[in-house]
């Protein structure tokens, strides 16, 4: 997220940030209690051309078990996906924890080579890919 981004979502009121982030979170908890999540078409264009998911395939079901309160569904489904969303919600819950992020984020760039940032993104991202497509 540029920080721009970051700058333009935080001067959305707290209030509305936080009511948009109850209403999301009831949506996908009627969804996955209802059974429409789980069952619902497969939304993914990696997965629907080559028959394999992605590495974030699973995230939107994970979002919503998480939602759900079932924890561990949510885990099973995309770990990456749980820790995304958390993320995410502190982003929207907690007034300057976009901007703390992006700051050590911005740090940690700076202080790692574009070798050692390109390296451990592939290896993140294989690994997680690696996790996905055992399940299956």
């Amino acid at each position: 997220m540029s920080v721009g981004a970051i700058q333009r979502a935080s001067a959305v009121p707290l209030l509305v940030r936080r009511a948009a982030l109850i209403c999301g979170v009831l949506v996908m908890r009627w969804l996955w209690l209802n059974d429409h999540i789980a069952n619902g078409p497969i939304l993914c264009p990696f997965r629907l051309i080559s028959g394999h998911p992605c590495p974030l395939c699973g995230s939107t079901r994970a979002l919503a078990a998480l939602c759900a309160g079932d924890i561990r569904a949510a885990w099973n489904l995309n770990p990456f996906g749980v820790i995304l969303s958390l993320v995410a919600a502190l982003m929207v819950l907690i007034p300057g924890f976009a901007t703390a992020l992006s700051d050590t984020s911005l740090r940690l760039s700076s202080r790692l080579t574009v070798g050692w940032t390109a390296g451990i993104s592939v290896i993140s991202f294989c690994g997680i890919w690696m996790w996905n497509v055992s399940r299956w």
